[in-house]
């Protein structure tokens, strides 16, 4: 088990939640304090700016010890820098040049902090990773043909808030065709995909990768055959570095 941390940064989400930018970190860092005493203790006293919790019975503990390690997704380099000098494992998005910068960048700040007094360091090897949107065909032209339309009502869920509230910055950003070319989606024959994914750890050395493989409109059965393409004619030829 991991603890994966997001946090919502962007003003247009953040307007749903009546929230300003300057307000985020401070609830982020509380909320954290919050769910790590609660894996560390039996009873939860907190009292904070924006959590208190009085006399919380939590009668079953986790198996990791002292608590699960945390993991976050960050695509921006003050998000990357957080990570790594807090002692979490790293996922990242973006294309492999991106991917590449920052996995670079969460390195040099974990082994300048390694060695600190960090509350969270109780990682000898983090995760450094990336995560893609996958589906695998028989053929590259089966699987462009079956992906697109997917993709497409997840286009427009992913963007509706924004779209909502008159911002259209991001349409591009999550277009079908840029992310194709960014291979920030990956689609194709086994072989296609395998390389692509090659060509990212040996670029970037990541040593964590993350598939999505039900996504969009895909049925239940393209996304079944999809993974298990993966698992039979992809994963048994990838090889992940195990050192930061």
């Amino acid at each position: 088990m991991k603890w994966e941390l997001v946090g919502a940064f962007h003003p247009t989400k953040l307007s749903v939640l009546v929230l300003t930018p300057g307000a985020t970190q401070g609830i982020f860092n509380e909320a954290l304090d919050v769910f790590r005493e609660g894996m560390m203790e039996r009873v939860l006293d907190y009292s904070g700016e924006h959590f208190q919790f009085e006399q919380v019975s939590i009668p079953i503990g986790p198996l990791q010890k002292p608590h699960p390690p945390y993991g976050t997704r960050r695509s921006a380099k003050s998000g990357t820098t957080y990570a790594a000098k807090n002692g979490f494992n790293f996922l990242t998005l973006g294309p492999p040049e991106l991917v590449s910068q920052l996995a670079c960048l969460y390195r040099q700040t974990w082994a300048e902090f390694s060695q600190a007094q960090q509350t969270f360091h109780d990682l000898d090897c983090p995760k450094i990773g990336a995560m893609r949107q996958i589906f695998i065909g028989e053929t590259d032209q089966q699987a462009l043909g079956t992906a697109e339309a997917a993709y497409q009502d997840w286009y427009q869920s992913i963007t509706e808030l924004w779209r909502k509230n008159g911002d259209t910055s991001f349409d591009d950003f999550f277009s079908w065709e840029a992310c194709l070319a960014s291979e920030t989606i990956l689609i194709g024959s086994p072989e296609t995909v395998r390389d692509k994914i090659e060509k990212l750890v040996e670029q970037s050395g990541i040593n964590y990768f993350v598939g999505s493989f039900a996504w969009g409109s895909l049925t239940f059965e393209e996304s079944k055959e999809s993974f298990e393409r993966f698992v039979s004619q992809v994963m048994p030829a990838l090889e992940m570095p195990v050192a930061v």
